[in-house]
């Protein structure tokens, strides 16, 4: 299964791992639903170039973070200073949630970082797709378009109650378009039905989701 992981966030993960040298860079990767939303780099408790351990404390408190923002943890990133972009012996034994997602970044060559992703379930490797944000299928684009249609769906019956109704548009760049029909159309509230109703639900459920216009 892929995951995504905009341009600016990986930028920020090879970054953090030049800065690091010569010890092994570390971090978590949050978000929802195989989408990276946040980069949280940690310490390096080790302080090794060979080997990592996020910093207990650090880790305690965005655990913590992620289960009140309704997030998960997707995974862990690292750095590899002189070796290839795969998973060590030591990546091995620290591998301790087969669900994880796995980012190695290799600096054999700093002029040119290698980055490949992995999951590890004891000790087996399998190699996963990294989908940064300008290299998203239109597989992608259209799972988020079933995701918000499933929302609208669970919206619809109490807008269906007072004779109104919504219609999903289209959805671009996180902005959705909808159309409210019935009664809800000629309504003085409907932009507070979009901005509290609509939109809150989908930002609940769907963190890629910015904002919801009428049209």
């Amino acid at each position: 299964m892929a995951m995504v992981l905009d341009a600016e966030s990986l930028e920020q993960i090879i970054r953090r791992s030049k800065e690091a040298l010569p010890a092994e860079a570390c971090g978590l990767m949050l978000g929802k639903n195989g989408r990276v939303l946040e980069v949280r780099p940690t310490a390096n408790a080790a302080g090794s170039a060979s080997r990592y351990q996020l910093d207990p404390d650090e880790q305690f408190l965005i655990f913590k973070e992620v289960e009140e923002r309704g997030w998960t943890v997707l995974g862990v990133y690292h750095s590899h200073p002189t070796s290839e972009a795969y998973p060590s012996e030591t990546d091995l034994e620290l591998a301790f949630f087969p669900e994880f997602y796995h980012l190695i970044v290799s600096l054999m060559d700093e002029r040119n970082p290698q980055v490949h992703l992995f999951r590890i379930d004891d000790r087996e490797v399998t190699k996963e797709e990294l989908v940064t944000h300008h290299q998203e299928s239109e597989t992608t684009q259209t799972g988020l378009k079933e995701q918000v249609q499933e929302v609208l769906n669970e919206v619809r019956p109490s807008l269906q109650q007072d004779g109104g109704d919504v219609e999903f548009v289209d959805v671009e760049d996180g902005v959705v378009k909808v159309r409210l029909t019935g009664a809800c159309a000629g309504c003085p509230m409907s932009q507070m039905t979009l901005q509290m109703g609509i939109q809150k639900m989908l930002q609940e459920k769907i963190p890629e989701v910015k904002s919801v216009e009428g049209v």
